[in-house]
């Protein structure tokens, strides 16, 4: 019985004494039987061993396969129309464990980065408010009154620096639409 991992592709070698046969003239098949449905492999043959390159079964094969299934094989040779079966066994999976684990991204989450240099500054006017405003790209003067009413009214108080904290959070607010 010999040990197949369904996940890889194996080169398999069978070591043959040939008499009588000319292996130039040989096909060789290797057969492996699941579930009633015979999957065959090309084979390579020399005068001295038999070759098959069986890929990843699990490629192959359509459905689930456990570990410690065993499948029948058997290695078959044309030559001169002769029928000639050299092997009969069993392949049983074997497939080590793995596991690989990669942090998951959702992209609705991704946060970035930004460095923001704040200045503190003692005493903020009207004029550094409308300054502020026109940093952020607000230059008309009608536009920058109607930001300045409305942050008044939600900062509740006549206190510069507490009107200048509600034109910042709108400006990072209307940022984020």
């Amino acid at each position: 019985m010999l040990e197949l991992n369904i996940y890889q592709n194996r080169p398999l070698s069978f070591e043959v004494k040939m008499v009588g046969l000319n292996p130039k003239q040989a096909q060789g098949f290797l057969r492996i039987i699941v579930d009633g449905v015979e999957y065959g492999f090309k084979a390579d043959v020399t005068e001295k061993d038999i070759t098959v390159d069986l890929p990843a079964l699990k490629s192959i094969i359509p459905r689930s396969i456990k570990e410690g299934e065993e499948f029948k094989a058997k290695l078959e040779i044309y030559t001169n129309g002769r029928y000639l079966n050299p092997w009969n066994g069993s392949f049983v999976v074997r497939t080590p464990a793995f596991v690989e684990a990669r942090p998951k991204i959702d992209k609705a989450k991704i946060i970035s980065e930004k460095k923001v240099n704040v200045v503190i500054k003692e005493g903020v006017t009207q004029e550094d408010i409308i300054a502020y405003m026109v940093k952020k790209g607000t230059s008309s003067k009608k536009v920058q009154n109607l930001i300045l009413e409305g942050a008044v009214q939600k900062a509740k108080s006549k206190d510069p620096q507490d009107i200048m904290n509600t034109v910042v959070d709108f400006y990072n607010k209307s940022n984020k639409l």
